[in-house]
């Protein structure tokens, strides 16, 4: 009797998940919730080895706040498996690519998030990061959208991630689905009229909302294989809307005559915080990085934008296992 109950409840479930948003969404959050409970356990059984290796590390290194000893420590981490060190090398590869092309073509790019700390902080990979993350104009990844139309081995990306509400470009080995890199187009505003708190208010405020919008109409099909949408699929009625929702939200930011400021377009806001904002003079003119052996262009105030990402960026990492 137990097991044909069973059946029966699994088979209601189903029946619900389906044809309840409010039920789906409400599993979704339980999931959500139950994973932020346990890695917040995980993550307070690693607090204790956090601070015994900051200690062991004081006592043998002196002071602790030197910058240059805090680097020496940093670079000391080794990459924890060979996997993962045979899949930043493919990456690191591809990056050497995606730069010569952009070199090649007068494209403008810069090192993002946990790639730009990984270059400044351990000259390459952060010994347990995988992917590769950059920020380009969004004219000039455009272009490179359409360079990238006769290449044969690597292709444009470019998918809507329906949990997170927002477009996720990039470029990707068409010979290994484990190689990407990250593209998060960078826009310009003028933050003159409302002053620089007040517009990066102003774009996030718009950001949630458009968010908000397109997670209420865009949810994930039954046939539908995981959360991601192709926006290259024309035949696809969702990315019409979200292209016209997209447009729509873009048109309500302020405008001024000379953009003096730059963030990550409201089609990639991927946090529920949505997107910080930057003088452009905090940008350029770019610097430069080694990166795994090769040199790459960096924000002008790497220090800055870091500092705005990760506060001390410095710190030792509770969480040190792969993202993907």
């Amino acid at each position: 009797m137990k097991p044909i109950l069973r059946k029966i409840k699994n088979f209601i479930k189903k029946i619900m998940f389906h044809t309840m948003p409010g039920y789906r969404m409400s599993t979704h959050v339980y999931r959500r919730v139950e994973w932020v409970w346990s890695n917040l356990r995980e993550e307070l059984r690693m607090l204790d080895a956090k601070y015994e290796t900051l200690y062991w590390f004081a006592v043998n290194n002196g002071d602790f706040r030197e910058t240059e000893k805090k680097k020496q420590f940093f670079k000391s981490f080794e990459c924890p498996n060979k996997n993962l060190r045979e899949r930043q090398i493919a990456n690191a590869e591809l990056l050497k690519l995606f730069r010569d092309i952009c070199e090649r073509n007068g494209l403008t790019y810069w090192l993002e998030g946990g790639t730009l700390l990984g270059a400044i902080r351990h000259d390459g990979f952060i010994p347990w990061d995988d992917d590769i993350d950059v920020n380009m104009p969004i004219e000039d990844m455009l272009r490179l959208k359409k360079l990238l139309e006769g290449e044969d081995k690597i292709k444009f990306r470019n998918k809507y991630n329906c949990y997170l509400g927002c477009i996720v470009p990039g470029i990707v080995v068409n010979e290994n689905p484990n190689c990407w890199i990250d593209i998060f187009p960078m826009s310009y505003i003028d933050c003159s009229n409302l002053g620089f708190d007040e517009t990066e208010k102003t774009i996030n405020a718009y950001s949630a909302e458009m968010r908000s919008v397109l997670k209420r109409r865009i949810t994930i099909g039954p046939n539908q294989p995981d959360e991601f949408i192709d926006m290259e699929n024309k035949d696809d009625s969702r990315v019409e809307f979200i292209i016209k929702t997209y447009l729509e939200y873009e048109k309500k930011l302020p405008v001024g005559p000379k953009p003096n400021c730059c963030f990550r377009s409201l089609s990639a806001h991927n946090s529920p915080g949505g997107c910080n904002l930057f003088f452009i003079e905090n940008v350029f003119p770019l610097k430069t990085a080694e990166f795994e052996g090769e040199t790459y262009a960096i924000p002008k105030n790497y220090h800055e934008w870091l500092t705005t990402y990760y506060g001390d960026y410095y710190h030792v990492a509770l969480n040190r296992v792969p993202k993907h």
